[in-house]
């Protein structure tokens, strides 16, 4: 009974000597000045609509793809906050760096007053086995009564990973967003005069 006791005692303490696991947190979006200029100039305001986001991308965890039909979810690299949000942030940061409209969240007081309205659907946001990331999905831009013009294009990205880690994929990701803008942007501009 000692000895069993014993053994016991030495394999609890054993797992307690184990190192705790270190949580590493990612955000997308940056804090940046607000363009009041464009907010003025802007000959039309656009409203952002909440993005939609494949089921397999609501998790925390970062995604990270294996192989041809397999996903990895990493345990110990997470999203500071909803993935969703971190995009739509981003994505609205992005579009209103520079152009024709001004896009708005429907957090926005005046979001009652926009005409169109855009919403943007991902289907694919991760990183790859094959050092890349990707994203993928749809937009849809139209005009607030469905009768006039509606713009629905698809959308496919692909960045090189030149480091390892995932603060680096965490980068290129967010330089994908900015190519999703950068798209709406210049598809969009007969819809937005």
């Amino acid at each position: 009974m000692k000895t069993l006791l014993t053994l016991l005692c030495a394999c609890l303490l054993c797992a307690c000597s184990s190192a705790p696991l270190h949580v590493h947190y990612y955000h997308l979006d940056m804090a940046q000045k607000p363009n009041n200029a464009l907010e003025q100039s802007a000959s039309e305001t656009v409203l952002v609509l909440p993005i939609e986001l494949a089921e397999y991308l609501q998790s925390s965890s970062l995604v990270m793809q294996i192989e041809q039909h397999q996903l990895y979810y990493s345990s110990n690299h997470m999203w500071a906050e909803q993935l969703s949000t971190g995009i739509y942030k981003s994505l609205l940061a992005d579009l209103n760096s520079r152009g024709i409209a001004y896009f708005i969240s429907n957090k926005t007081p005046q979001h009652k007053l926009a005409n169109t309205h855009l919403k943007l659907i991902i289907n694919h946001f991760h990183s790859t086995d094959t050092s890349k990331v990707l994203a993928a999905g749809r937009y849809s831009l139209f005009k607030k009564n469905h009768k006039q013009g509606m713009i629905t294009k698809p959308f496919y990205f692909e960045l090189e990973l030149h480091k390892d880690g995932y603060a680096h994929s965490v980068q290129q990701l967010r330089n994908l967003i900015t190519l999703i803008a950068e798209q709406i942007k210049a598809e969009s501009g007969a819809l937005l005069k």
